[in-house]
């Protein structure tokens, strides 16, 4: 309020005015910037989203993998780990309790397994496993001994499983081979794939963050997002997701090339492939992430039928057991089932491959 005796307080001179509005329409919304670029680069350090060769190196030396020279496998089980007595990496780098030779008896058929966790699943006993139960299975069906030599990888994608079949699978003279194939193989695993080829951080975190959230840029590698954790349903993978099965994205781009690299071994080899597309592990109630993942197990499917590859959809395993006995997580595992999802799954698969290897 004004002191009528002492009159109206001067007024500011017009140079200031300026620079005051200068500084709140430049300056603050500069901090403003300036302290989320701290916040997001402190939250990705601590993370570890982005390393330096020496540390992802040191890292890598103390995982469940190991270096392997070829530059597109990257890295392969660590040979000789163990877990517990029915979980263990031979001395091949396969998830495997029985021995197992390369140079194949007389007599028995093998089926090769390559992929990812989902067919590597070193988290169930050897007897609950997938290759495992396919072993069973097959030499019921066809009266032979059987072997399933599990190739799988954690972290892989689906170049990945295919220069596996092209390099590490013919030592071992399988009669087919599985390619069980992940609606995540669009995508990039961030661990273990930053510990074995670091990867830079943004110039801006800020500006990554503005444009993944527009759905313009995800973060990832070579035009392909990092693996989404949650449902395609959900707001923090939905952009993600969408990128990763886009028609005309890297990522699909990069199943295409997997496929036919396959479709060319098993051409030059006479050696079938199976790929059997699993489904992701959602909620009943998640109606909208198990549309979206049946849409892109149909896309998947497409693609392996127009090379000629024998396909066989595993939708069965999350649309006849209960969500409650599928996964093996209470919550954030959308891609691993249980010892009783993997049975049912070879379940399904043993009549292609008994076809496959007659």
């Amino acid at each position: 309020m004004t002191d009528p005796g002492r009159g109206a307080p001067p007024a500011l001179p017009a140079r200031r005015v300026r620079l005051f509005r200068m500084i709140l329409g430049v300056g603050l919304p500069a901090l403003v910037l300036g302290g989320a670029e701290f916040v997001l680069r402190r939250r990705a350090d601590a993370k570890g989203l982005y390393i330096g060769e020496a540390e992802a190196a040191h890292i890598a030396s103390g995982s469940y993998f190991e270096p392997h020279g070829d530059p597109e496998i990257l890295w392969i089980n660590r040979r000789g780990q163990a877990w517990d007595p029915e979980r263990r990496i031979d001395e091949h780098g396969l998830v495997r309790v029985r021995p197992i030779t390369e140079a194949k008896p007389p007599g028995t058929v093998r089926v090769a397994v390559v992929g990812d966790s989902v067919g590597a699943a070193p988290y169930l006993a050897e007897d609950d496993r997938l290759s495992t139960q396919l072993e069973f299975r097959l030499a019921a069906a066809l009266g032979k001994p059987v072997e399933a030599p599990n190739f799988c990888v954690n972290g892989y994608d689906a170049i990945q499983a295919a220069r596996t079949v092209e390099r590490r699978v013919p030592a071992f003279a399988p009669d087919a081979v599985l390619f069980v194939l992940c609606l995540n193989d669009t995508t990039v695993s961030r661990h273990p794939y930053t510990w074995f080829r670091p990867v830079a951080p943004p110039a801006s975190h800020v500006l990554r963050a503005v444009t993944d959230g527009l759905g313009i840029t995800v973060d990832g590698v070579d035009g392909r997002p990092w693996t989404p954790r949650g449902s395609p349903s959900e707001p923090g993978s939905a952009s993600a997701w969408r990128a990763a099965w886009a028609a005309d994205g890297a990522g699909v781009a990069s199943v295409g090339a997997a496929l036919d690299r396959m479709r060319a071994w098993s051409d030059a080899s006479k050696v079938p492939v199976v790929v059997a597309v699993a489904p992701l592990v959602l909620a009943d109630a998640d109606t909208e992430g198990r549309a979206a993942g049946r849409a892109f197990a149909d896309r998947a499917s497409e693609m392996i039928r127009a090379r000629g590859l024998r396909l066989v959809r595993l939708d069965r395993v999350a649309d006849e057991i209960p969500f409650a006995d599928l996964r093996i997580q209470a919550t954030g595992d959308i891609f691993h089932v249980s010892a009783r999802g993997a049975r049912l799954a070879a379940e399904i698969l043993a009549p292609e491959l008994v076809s496959a290897v007659r």
